[in-house]
């Protein structure tokens, strides 16, 4: 096997990984959104004091608050997600563990409470809408990849501007 063909072979295979990787993870994120909108517990949550700001570097900022659950104090860390103190937020929290909620109701949209998960506002929204859009691309730079190295002529008219003299 030529050195092309592996190194074309080895691109195919960061392809479909990356392609795999990405729906996975999108999957799983709607997915969890999912079982929050249809067997969460709706409930309001009351921001009582805020106990720490940090950075989580290229992650955003983290911020730890004290909240009032129906009638738990419990402490929680939210990503990119600046509340106002005193005020009452619409959660839904999670069936399978009582100290996991997410800011929303259950009229809200998977999508809506996916990106709330994902720290809401914009960076929420970005990667609910990047994550199918760059998994999209992988597999369509897969198919494309296998149909190139399937026909070698096509190959030649691709590498050709990269080929060394």
């Amino acid at each position: 096997m030529s050195k092309a063909r592996s190194d074309q072979i080895f691109l195919i295979c960061i392809f479909a990984f990356s392609s795999v990787f990405m729906n996975w993870v999108w999957l799983h994120g709607v997915m969890d959104a999912r079982s929050f909108k249809n067997k969460g517990t709706p409930a309001i949550a009351i921001v009582l004091e805020l106990r720490g700001v940090r950075n989580g570097g290229k992650a955003g900022t983290y911020y730890r608050y004290l909240l009032d659950l129906d009638g738990r104090r419990f402490e929680k860390d939210l990503i990119n997600r600046r509340l106002e103190l005193g005020k009452r937020y619409a959660v839904l929290i999670s069936s399978s563990d009582p100290d996991d909620f997410v800011i929303g109701t259950p009229q809200d949209s998977i999508l809506s409470i996916n990106a709330s998960k994902e720290g809401g506002g914009l960076w929420g929204w970005l990667v609910v809408v990047m994550l199918p859009i760059i998994g999209a691309m992988s597999v369509i730079m897969t198919v494309w990849s296998v149909a190139a190295l399937r026909n070698q002529k096509q190959l030649r008219y691709i590498y050709a501007p990269f080929k060394r003299s």
